[in-house]
């Protein structure tokens, strides 16, 4: 979160969806907002369920053993 705080201060941006520093809570109106560029991890296995390939390969993960237990 650190990370994405310095990217957000550093191109002057207004941070949507992201817990507040102090808080650590997200506003009301901004819960699921998702900006990464990347689909979240219920949204890959909707991608997976729906396209059905023999083999999923995961990678740019640090959990790849949660594809393993959702999608055999």
């Amino acid at each position: 979160m650190r990370r994405l705080r310095q990217w957000i201060d550093h191109f002057g941006l207004l941070p949507a969806g992201v817990p507040d520093a102090q808080t650590g809570k997200v506003a009301e109106a901004e819960r699921g907002l998702h900006s990464s560029g990347h689909a979240s991890a219920p949204e890959l296995l909707e991608i997976i369920e729906t396209i059905n390939p023999r083999v999923v390969i995961p990678i740019h993960t640090e959990a790849p053993e949660l594809f393993a237990d959702k999608v055999g």
